[in-house]
């Protein structure tokens, strides 16, 4: 409610702070509250202050609702992305403050992680189809990397078309290590990046490829 005051926004939350207790769920809230790991994703932030384009277990003022409607019952995933991207897209505000606190407990294997971020790839084409202004560059790397693997089967006979992927394990290597963790959450992140990527990219491709089709994503 301070935030409110303070602010003049119309919706306000904090951001996600991930914690984890055992070395794998560790190695997901560090991995998805790095650039590498999630791009430039605000609310995965938590010392960023300001405005911006979603946050995490929002709240929003009651005559939001009146202006630019309900959350879409089509979104089984990603409801409040679309939501905060067409209340953006009309003019409202979103602040996110980092004294607002709460935390957030990540999957604990890496076929659950997997199918989560396979879900939010899925649904995310529709997402951008309801609001255009919703597309960011954060979502669309994945996807180009999920081509990228799938083009390099078919040239593996080319050595710089590897260049690439081992730029990828270097950074995925750097993320990995630059934080002062015990070696057994390490080796997880290093299988934690391609995950998360692998997953939201070809779940990304899956949902434009749907769209195309007319048929609606589904869980």
């Amino acid at each position: 409610m301070d935030t409110f005051k303070r602010t003049g926004a119309d919706i306000v939350g904090g951001p996600m702070r991930a914690v984890g207790i055992a070395p794998f769920q560790e190695a997901v809230a560090i991995a998805t509250s790095s650039s590498f790991g999630v791009g430039d994703s605000s609310f995965h932030n938590e010392s960023k202050e300001g405005y911006v384009d979603s946050v995490y277990l929002g709240a929003w003022k009651r005559n939001l609702f009146d202006e630019v409607g309900y959350f879409d019952t089509d979104m089984i995933r990603n409801q409040d992305d679309e939501f905060h991207y067409r209340a953006n897209s009309k003019g409202k505000k979103i602040y996110l403050n980092p004294a607002i606190k709460s935390w957030y407990s990540p999957r604990s294997t890496f076929s659950s992680l997997f199918k989560q971020y396979f879900q939010y790839g899925l649904f995310k084409p529709l997402v951008i189809k309801k609001v255009n202004s919703g597309l960011k560059i954060r979502h669309l790397i994945p996807t180009a990397f999920v081509l990228y693997l799938f083009l390099l089967l078919l040239s593996l006979n080319y050595l710089i078309s590897l260049i690439p992927l081992v730029l990828y394990l270097l950074l995925a290597c750097y993320f990995a290590l630059k934080n002062n963790v015990k070696p057994a959450v390490v080796t997880r992140m290093l299988g934690v990046y391609p995950t998360l990527h692998i997953s939201y990219g070809t779940g990304f491709i899956i949902g434009i490829l749907k769209l195309w089709t007319g048929e609606k994503p589904k869980i």
